[in-house]
């Protein structure tokens, strides 16, 4: 375990007053609670406060089950800390690690991260194998604090084949009234004379009772599923996604080729922003954007207006190819500016500007891109395979700090978490906790592995992550009780 020297206190002290000044200006969309999949409804991963993690966990819970590219998330009206595992169960805990309850859903997958509702209620994404089939049907699921179902409904489903999302529910509210969205696969056939069906990708919206309030498709009609390895031909025998590492062991990694091609790539999950964007969004119709790489590789850009008629709540207000076929996307981040960023399989993050519907910068990361950076106010700092970016958020430079950048890790496969002054990068060799600048740098865990999930981090210093091995996983909290 590195220590942290006096001058890398003194150092630690001028980030903290750095952080808090930033704060003032930082993104809107940050929340003091870590509610949603990738920290907030933007997607931003930044939560707008001044933070000092400890180096030493303050309680570890041992899970029945790994848990994928979701993670944990607190809810801001009791802070409960939840997560859901691979083998289908929904965890509650208090803050001082206790269980507040658990509920399994037999024979299913949890893959996303929990979102909630404004009354405390929980929301997630839940996936079952369909009988004599190697595919998945997903359901999204409404439970109270107390982990009983309100609840459960399948998202639609083609004639002959499921529907499936391996990203994560987001919930937007306007006038105390909840919105879910989703980014759900289908695969229908619709001539059934042939062989091979037709796929689409399509954003829905859920009202509070888990009926469907509006929806629209994503991307272009193919006759490829992407989601996985790579584009390619249907075949309903090898959805090669992240299903495969939920319900196998861990495959042995090959250094030389990108980890998603041994754990998969996650679908996207919406991002929502509700500033005043002209001709895109404003405080009570908000934009949403979604990746898509189901034929077209695309980024699409839709405003939700639940006060228009049934055709015209959400309507495809922009969308551009971005990437050659075969590319993948990470989930979209959004500012309240206007500007959406995400990385990609091809190495690059690639930033949008939607008042001019132009790229604004793009930047060559070596390695590929599966999670959207961490948006703070003074730096934008990106995953990759190997490396972690931390880049100028105007021009997509690289910052001046105090250690070499791009700064090497072992492996990644997990977003970050950022608050104004620091960053954690959980990685396949430890946990960092690092500063902006890269002058204060603690390795947090240096005897575990934290693969694939996201990290949670709270206003208050509060981190909660999961360290797991090919047998276990664990949940870790870090910071004040």
């Amino acid at each position: 375990m590195r220590t942290r020297s006096s001058w890398s206190r003194l150092a630690s002290a001028g980030l903290g007053i750095l952080g808090g000044l930033l704060a003032a200006v930082a993104p809107a969309s940050a929340q003091g609670t870590w509610d949603q999949a990738y920290g907030n409804l933007a997607n931003t991963g930044f939560v707008n406060a001044t933070t000092h993690i400890p180096i030493s966990p303050r309680w570890i819970f041992q899970l029945d089950g790994s848990v994928s590219a979701g993670g944990p998330s607190v809810s801001g009206k009791d802070g409960t800390i939840w997560v859901g595992t691979a083998n289908g169960t929904l965890w509650g805990f208090l803050s001082n690690g206790s269980v507040r309850c658990s509920l399994n859903f037999k024979e299913s997958t949890i893959t996303s991260t929990p979102a909630f509702f404004p009354n405390g209620d929980v929301a997630i994404l839940v996936s079952q194998a369909v009988a004599g089939t190697a595919s998945k049907q997903t359901s999204i699921a409404r439970l109270t604090p107390a982990c009983t179902i309100v609840w459960k409904v399948q998202l639609p489903q083609g004639r002959t084949y499921p529907s499936t999302a391996t990203g994560s529910v987001k919930i937007w509210t306007r006038n105390g009234v909840p919105f879910l969205f989703v980014h759900g696969r289908q695969t229908i056939n619709i001539d059934l004379t042939t062989a091979d069906p037709e796929s689409f990708h399509e954003l829905l919206v859920y009202d509070q009772n888990g009926q469907i309030f509006a929806r629209r498709q994503s991307g272009n009609w193919c006759i490829k599923v992407g989601g996985g390895v790579t584009p390619r031909h249907f075949n309903p025998t090898a959805y090669g996604d992240i299903w495969n590492f939920l319900t196998s062991f861990w495959p042995p990694i090959d250094v030389a080729s990108p980890l998603y091609e041994s754990f998969g790539w996650p679908d996207s999950t919406p991002a929502i922003m509700d500033s005043t964007i002209r001709g895109y969004s404003t405080p009570s119709a908000p934009l949403v954007a979604v990746t898509d790489h189901n034929c077209a590789v695309s980024l699409d850009v839709f405003q939700f207006d639940p006060a228009a008629t049934p055709d015209r709540r959400l309507l495809k207000t922009w969308g551009t190819q971005v990437e050659s076929d075969g590319t993948l996307l990470s989930s979209p981040a959004v500012t309240p500016e206007g500007l959406v960023v995400f990385g990609t399989s091809g190495h690059r993050v690639r930033v949008y500007d939607l008042p001019s519907r132009s790229l604004r910068w793009s930047y060559d990361t070596t390695y590929p891109v599966m999670h959207p950076p961490a948006l703070a106010a003074d730096a934008w700092i990106v995953p990759s395979d190997r490396l972690v970016h931390l880049l100028k958020p105007t021009t997509g430079g690289l910052l001046g700090t105090a250690r070499p950048q791009p700064f090497p890790i072992l492996g990644s496969l997990a977003g970050l978490a950022a608050s104004g002054n620091e960053v954690v990068v959980p990685n396949f060799d430890e946990l960092g906790i690092w500063s902006h600048d890269l002058v204060n740098l603690t390795h947090a865990r240096t005897n575990d592995v934290f693969r694939t999930s996201t990290p949670a981090l709270t206003a208050e210093g509060r981190l909660y992550v999961v360290g797991q091995t090919i047998e276990k996983s664990w949940l870790m909290a870090f910071g004040p009780p």
